[in-house]
């Protein structure tokens, strides 16, 4: 028969379980830049991001030029971790939809423009940066739909975790 103190063991355990099981999901949205500027989202302190996706729209004007509308990943202090460009190049008086995905295979760009992220997703601590970054950007064009969708840990449940595995290895 199991005392109190075992179930009580036990729905700590399912508890925590259930947290590393479940991380939480979550959509970030950026508000949109004014025009001819790029957007930048970044992690807050004490939160673990894994990046999932990223999905944003660019409306080009009528200035003559290609635009290539990539995401750049830094670090704190704004190195460059990655930079992730589609496979084609916006014209001039257009609107089109961007998406990264972590783990994108294949890509077939066939209206909206995907565009692979790394698989298993970038971990971004906090302080680091997700950013847009547009060649040949005009004071005309204008970012908007700008969604990130993210994997969500806070630092404090982690080490919560850990303990909680340091504990069962000692069973």
């Amino acid at each position: 028969m199991s005392s109190v103190a075992d179930c009580v063991a036990g729905a700590r355990e399912l508890a925590l379980y259930g947290l590393l099981r479940q991380r939480l999901v979550l959509p970030k949205l950026v508000t949109a830049p004014a025009a001819g500027t790029e957007w930048t989202l970044t992690v807050p302190p004490g939160t673990l991001w894994e990046l999932l996706s990223v999905r944003e729209q660019l409306v080009t004007s009528a200035v003559v030029a290609n635009r290539t509308a990539s995401i750049r990943v830094a670090d704190a202090d704004a190195n460059t971790v990655g930079r992730f460009p589609p496979a084609a190049v916006q014209a001039a008086s257009l609107t089109q939809a961007y998406s990264w995905y972590a783990g994108l295979g294949a890509v077939a760009n066939v209206g909206e423009q995907n565009a692979p992220l790394p698989s298993p997703p970038l971990t971004l601590l906090g302080g680091w940066s997700v950013r847009s970054v547009t060649t040949n950007i005009d004071a005309g064009d204008q970012l908007s739909l700008v969604v990130a969708v993210v994997r969500e840990w806070a630092l404090a449940d982690i080490r919560l975790q850990l303990q909680w595995i340091e504990e069962r290895g000692d069973r």
